[in-house]
């Protein structure tokens, strides 16, 4: 709806900055550092967000078996890899929604799928609007 007031300017770069700090990844939620292994794992996902990147990619870049990776990421993290790179995803779709002109395919393909439509869907899913319905301030 626009940033017609100096309080919602605010609220919105608040929002936006935690975003950023969230996706980097540096901090667990009781500010104990993540592993080593994390942070190059999280700059290549967000380096490669418009590739099909996937678990086997990530656990190569940590230098670690697919299976001895899952593990460690879920034990530090919570959730499987699979689940971060959607969330990240989803994030850098949001800010685009929000900051963007781009076109809604065009926003799935730099956030690496390959199908506007099942972006869409999972998109949905997500944030129970379509990235549309999003972009104009349903959500």
């Amino acid at each position: 709806g626009g940033l017609d007031s100096p309080f919602r300017t605010s609220a919105l770069s608040y929002k936006i900055m935690m975003g950023m700090l969230d996706d980097t990844g540096a901090f667990q939620g009781d500010g104990e550092r993540a592993p080593a292994f994390m942070k190059p794992v999280a700059d290549f996902c967000q380096e490669n967000m418009d590739r099909d990147i996937d678990v086997d990619d990530m656990a190569r870049e940590a230098g670690y078996s697919r299976y001895h990776f899952s593990r460690m990421f879920k034990d530090a993290t919570g959730m499987s890899p699979a689940a971060f790179l959607n969330d990240l995803r989803m994030k850098h779709a949001i800010r685009m929604l929000q900051m963007e002109k781009a076109s809604v395919k065009e926003i799935a393909a730099r956030c690496g799928f390959q199908d506007a439509s099942y972006f869409c869907k999972v998109f949905r899913k997500n944030y129970s609007v379509s990235p549309l319905e999003f972009r104009r301030g349903g959500e």
